[in-house]
């Protein structure tokens, strides 16, 4: 397939999937669409065109001949069991969709099925504080072909993701619960066991000095993570057999600073605007520091291989604060041009990044059939 067909082939599916969000946030505030067979095509007309184009795809990004290997190897070989050991959950999964479909195709379409419902549930949550419209298509643009790359941790963002409600709520053991899921998929996700005390720092003077220094760590984070990694490297001097994953590499600080480039197009607003949002993030520390952290994790990846990949984790907190100021903006024209701002600029970064970059290795697309 043409790459330039692959594009429509992605864009008719987002843009499908977004008349159905737009659709469903639009009835569900004028409650037309609490239940019954109506809001379950709804639904399915959010999710289908995106689980088809996730799920029946065939070679796309960097990883899904890896995919299919430990798909069937895991099992059957002690080198692959040992090594995902760390992970039961996604380990249970595999083995579990092998013996009841036998195809790798099952595995894509079931991870698909997952990740959509659960990003479903996770943005309905805020529904009434965000356009949903904006949120999805910030989704889109951002993550979702790089979640067709790594799908253990696109799926381990989305139960993150989820466990922030529970943040919200104040309920520390079914984030806890939440968080070890995520664990038992891909292990990074229990970095984000802190963001639970994180929120409950708010106007106090710890609360100020916390602020204080996540703000010097953005201002510093060059020199910092330099700093950190030469350190770590000096104390554990076992990691230098790694010393791959810690070397600084002209590309990647280059492809680095680029997306921090498109990243600030996207926050530039929010933090001009924040009154609009002040109050939706009032109780909502753990979003603040999801937004800072995407620009420190950027700065990672200069050092580290695996740093940008942190950043999914977190870019929830950024798709949030779209939809809120697109939703809560003071007067409607400004609501407008913020929407239009957004929907031009994530565009761009979608069509730079991975069309024109190559990132993912997500263009050609090609179905499972073809």
């Amino acid at each position: 397939m043409k790459e330039i067909n692959s594009l429509v082939i992605y864009f008719s599916a987002f843009l499908t999937s977004i008349f159905f969000v737009s659709n469903y946030q639009k009835k569900r505030n004028e409650d037309k669409l609490n239940k019954g067979w109506k809001k379950i095509v709804v639904i399915l007309g959010i999710m289908l065109p995106i689980i088809v184009i996730q799920g029946f795809r065939y070679g796309l990004g960097t990883d899904y001949a890896e995919y299919e290997r430990i798909f069937n190897l895991m099992g059957r070989q002690k080198a692959i069991d040992a090594t995902f050991m760390r992970e039961p959950i996604f380990r249970f999964f595999c083995i579990a969709v092998r013996r009841l479909f036998g195809t790798s195709t099952a595995f894509f379409v079931l991870d698909a099925i997952i990740m959509n419902i659960l990003f479903f549930l996770n943005v309905d949550y805020y529904r009434e504080k965000v356009d949903m419209v904006i949120v999805y298509f910030a989704y889109y643009m951002l993550c979702f072909s790089t979640f067709l790359n790594i799908e253990r941790q696109g799926v381990a963002s989305m139960i993150v993701w989820f466990s922030f409600r529970f943040i919200e709520e104040r309920k520390l053991g079914k984030f806890l619960i939440t968080i070890l899921i995520a664990t038992g998929i891909h292990n990074t996700s229990v970095l984000f066991i802190i963001l639970y005390g994180v929120n409950l720092i708010n106007n106090n003077k710890i609360g100020k000095y916390f602020r204080g220094f996540i703000f010097g760590l953005v201002l510093f984070s060059p020199v910092f993570f330099r700093q950190l990694i030469l350190l770590i490297q000096r104390v554990f001097p076992i990691l230098s057999k790694y010393s791959n994953y810690f070397d600084m590499k002209p590309v990647q600080e280059k492809v680095a600073f680029n997306l921090l480039f498109y990243i600030a197009l996207f926050i530039i607003p929010i933090i001009l605007f924040r009154k609009s949002i002040g109050v939706f993030l009032k109780n909502s520390n753990y979003l603040v520091l999801c937004f800072i952290l995407q620009i420190v994790f950027y700065f990672l990846d200069m050092y580290i291989d695996w740093g940008s990949r942190l950043v999914f984790y977190v870019f929830f907190g950024l798709m949030i604060m779209m939809g809120a100021l697109c939703k809560q903006a003071y007067y409607r024209t400004n609501r407008n041009v913020f929407k239009i701002y957004f929907v031009l600029t994530l565009s761009l970064y979608y069509i730079r990044i991975y069309y024109n970059f190559g990132h993912a290795n997500v263009f050609p697309y090609c179905f499972i059939w073809e």
